[in-house]
C-alpha cells in the first residue's frame, strides 16, 4: 500500500482545477457511477519500502495507475486526446518538500479488451520515489 503522502499528494494533482481537465473519482474502497463520458481514477501499485543509508533514511518506490475511462462510443481519439494533456501537465509537476519525484510516466496502455467492458480504459504508469 502506498503511504498516505504519496496518495493525497498525487489525488492533490488531479483534483487541480487549473492543471487536469478530466475529472477524478476516488475508487479505492468506494461505489461509484460517473456519469461523466470521459473520467479518471487511480490505482496505487507500491514495489518496496527500504533503508537507504546508515541515518535510517528510507525510500517507497512504486506506481501510480492513472486509469482514464470512456464511455461506449467515446473512441480512443478522444480519450487518448484528454490523458495526453492532462498527462503533460503532471510532468510540470513538483513536491514542495521535495520528498516525492515522479520518474517517469510511461507510454499509455489499453486497460481492457476494446468494447468488451462498458467502458474502454488506457493507463498510463506513473514511476515515483518518496523519501521518508
Amino acid at each position: 500500500m502506498s503511504s498516505l503522502y504519496v496518495r493525497t499528494t498525487f489525488r492533490n494533482w488531479v483534483t487541480d482545477p487549473v492543471g487536469f481537465t478530466v475529472p477524478y473519482y476516488d475508487t479505492i474502497n468506494r461505489s461509484v457511477s460517473p456519469i461523466d463520458a470521459i473520467w479518471l481514477t487511480l490505482d496505487f501499485e507500491p514495489e518496496f519500502s527500504e533503508e537507504i543509508n546508515f541515518c535510517r533514511d528510507a525510500i517507497e518506490e512504486g506506481v501510480v495507475d492513472f486509469v482514464f475511462s470512456g464511455r461506449a462510443g467515446v473512441g480512443d481519439t478522444a480519450l487518448l486526446t484528454a490523458a495526453e494533456a492532462d498527462m503533460a501537465w503532471l510532468k510540470t509537476q513538483t513536491d514542495p518538500t521535495g520528498r516525492l519525484v515522479i520518474r517517469s510516466i510511461q507510454a499509455p496502455e489499453e486497460f481492457t479488451a476494446g468494447d468488451a467492458e462498458v467502458n474502454y480504459r488506457i493507463v498510463f504508469g506513473v514511476e515515483y520515489a518518496y523519501y521518508l
